[in-house]
């Protein structure tokens, strides 16, 4: 064998582990890929699932549930000149669900 076919087999050997590392890395991907959709679906299908039993209709996760103010009306200046807690249009709130008379610290008024 001469040197040159020596070195085409070795050549041909490094590329081809060369390609099995990006074979192994594109299929660690696609993995990855498959379970986040997976856990999407999930997700989402508990959503649909659990509005259904809420008498409000807002779907919620282990009883928080998340919620979007849709106009500028909550954000208005405070009395005492406090800048937090006022809402902005499209500030995502994540609230509590409580049944009526469920929590000590709620109080119908």
């Amino acid at each position: 064998m001469s040197k040159t076919e020596t070195n085409n087999t070795e050549m041909q050997k490094s590329s081809g582990k060369g390609l099995k590392v990006i074979k192994t890395i594109f299929n660690v991907i696609i993995n990855i890929l498959i379970v986040a959709v997976l856990i999407i679906s999930i997700v989402v299908a508990t959503l649909a699932l659990t509005s259904k039993a809420d008498p409000n209709g807002l779907p919620n996760i282990f009883g928080y549930t998340l919620q979007y103010v849709q106009t500028p009306s909550m954000d208005c200046p405070s009395p005492d000149g406090y800048e937090g807690g006022n809402f902005s249009e499209k500030d995502v709130i994540i609230g509590k669900v409580y049944k009526p008379g469920e929590s000590p610290e709620l109080q119908v008024v």
